[in-house]
């Protein structure tokens, strides 16, 4: 992860280049891995920039700056890192900022929302099934890399997550008529669901259908549901809808709602395992 903390006075070459590597021609598949490497090289040769490292960056070219082991950040320590006079650039799985993630949310989810042109799509395709329910929950399927990540306690086979989420509605709304929209890593028989299965349900499938536009449809969705997952959370950030964990033995323990996903979910004892 790598951002600029503030880019006042920085020489227009320098926003140029920062500008190209992660919105121009330069970004591609291949480039931007190295596009951290190139922004804190010229960090450190430019006199109003700085190169701050927090922990490992699992970059394939290595980063140069001052190196912390973590960065915790805070309105009260944040220039006990940081050079105030200077522009940072920070990257690191060691970063934190935690207290001012919570303070700042609002601002966080209106800086980072979904480009307009994703979400109006998503919209346009969510619009039938939301006039058909009272409640549409998105249902997150991470399979691929979760059959071996952890060593694959949060996979899930997709007739386990009909149970699941049969059992969730049933017991937190029972009354409602729910509509369930899956999204997955993978494709799934979503039209081989028994007929008794009460929630009506079916697979993202628009013409659109992409990375961005399903996380853009999953964020809309008026309630989240999956296995621990990056993708799911910062889904419910940008959406501020509720997240519900999905973990091994779940429904013995009982359906929790993270009602603040972000800050929630770092703290649980499952979702932390993937939020830090």
């Amino acid at each position: 992860m790598s951002y600029v903390v503030d880019s006042d006075g920085l020489p227009n070459s320098y926003k140029h280049i920062i500008k190209h590597l992660w919105d121009g021609p330069i970004r591609t598949e291949y480039s931007r891995f190295y596009n951290a490497s190139v922004l804190h090289a010229f960090s450190i040769v430019s006199s109003k920039g700085e190169s701050v490292i927090g922990g490992d960056t699992h970059t394939q070219l290595p980063i140069l700056g001052r190196e912390y082991e973590e960065i915790a950040i805070s309105e009260e320590n944040l220039f006990q890192f940081f050079d105030g006079e200077k522009v940072s650039v920070v990257s690191g799985w060691g970063v934190r900022a935690w207290p001012l993630v919570r303070q700042y949310s609002d601002k966080i989810r209106d800086e980072l929302q979904i480009d307009n042109n994703y979400i109006s799509k998503a919209e346009d395709h969510l619009s039938p099934v939301r006039e058909e329910s009272d409640l549409v929950l998105g249902a997150h399927i991470r399979h691929s890399d979760y059959r071996t990540w952890m060593s694959g306690q949060y996979f899930f086979p997709f007739v386990e997550y009909i149970d699941l989420l049969e059992d969730y509605v049933e017991k937190r709304h029972p009354n409602k008529n729910v509509s369930i929209l899956v999204f997955s890593d993978e494709p799934q028989p979503v039209g081989e669901v028994d007929n008794k299965f009460k929630p009506s349900i079916c697979q993202d499938d628009g013409a659109e259908s992409d990375y961005p536009y399903d996380f853009a449809e999953l964020s809309l969705c008026d309630r989240i549901i999956g296995p621990p997952s990056t993708f799911s959370t910062f889904a419910a950030f940008l959406g501020n809808s509720p997240l519900v964990p999905i973990y091994p033995h779940v429904r013995s323990k009982g359906w929790e709602v993270l009602k603040e996903p972000l800050t929630e979910a770092k703290n649980h004892p499952h979702f932390g395992s993937a939020v830090k």
